[in-house]
């Protein structure tokens, strides 16, 4: 067997053609990883979101309007009653939503059950019940809905919304009138369960930042309000009314 020779000069080229196949790998990889934008940074500040209930009895988490006449009220009849107001404290627009319950008791003690079919109060705005009934109101109000809302897990609940956004409350302002003074009413189609029932009732109000919806122009005010509540209620953690 002949064995052949490598000469320096061969070697020289061994070594010179290894070193540019690193060159060319190695300076590849590095220019792959070190390829990069400029640095830039930003910062935001997070809006607050604050609102607070007011009745006669001031600032309240549960606020329970105090009615005069309480004694022999009819449907329809206007309740002599003290204002129910909220301010919006936050720092940006919201939709305002107001949940309340019915409480009525037969002579006798029994509970009455809300079948959140027909209306019990008349909040001077339209009743939207979905699939079961709706009345329209007579008055103008059309910023809110007296709306029976259904969550996913099949509980319903009543809701005074607003479909109309609400700027932060200014200190010299009184806050949005939900209910007004001497407004509030027994629904003229309350149903005669509540014949001779004594009635109580409480609300709670809660606030999301209307920049979190982008709303189509065709959107109706019920679709409206289903969306608002349901996300309002996810925040909750699915729950409303929630009071100590």
């Amino acid at each position: 067997m002949v064995k052949k020779k490598i000469s320096g000069q061969t070697i020289a080229i061994i070594v010179l053609a290894i070193l540019l196949l690193l060159t060319a790998v190695f300076g590849g990889v590095y220019a792959f990883y070190s390829a990069r934008t400029n640095k830039v940074s930003g910062k935001i500040l997070m809006a607050n979101l604050k609102i607070s209930l007011f009745s006669s009895s001031g600032e309240s988490e549960k606020s329970e309007i105090l009615i005069s006449n309480n004694k022999n009220v009819v449907p329809g009849q206007k309740l002599v009653n003290t204002p129910l107001k909220v301010r919006n404290q936050s720092s940006v627009n919201i939709y305002l939503v107001v949940v309340y319950e019915i409480k009525a008791t037969t002579p006798e003690g029994y509970p009455i059950t809300d079948d959140y079919v027909e209306p019990v109060l008349g909040l001077g705005v339209d009743y939207l019940s979905p699939g079961n009934r709706r009345y329209e109101d007579t008055t103008n109000n059309k910023e809110w809905l007296d709306y029976v809302f259904t969550s996913n897990d099949g509980k319903k609940f009543r809701c005074l919304a607003s479909t109309s956004t609400h700027a932060p409350t200014a200190d010299n302002e009184e806050g949005i009138a939900v209910i007004p003074e001497n407004e509030l009413m027994l629904a003229a189609h309350m149903g005669n369960d509540y014949q001779s029932a004594s009635i109580s009732f409480i609300f709670q109000a809660y606030a999301i930042g209307a920049e979190s919806f982008q709303f189509a122009e065709a959107t109706t005010r019920e679709e409206k309000c289903d969306e608002i509540i349901s996300a309002i209620y996810k925040t909750q953690d699915n729950k409303f009314l929630d009071i100590v």
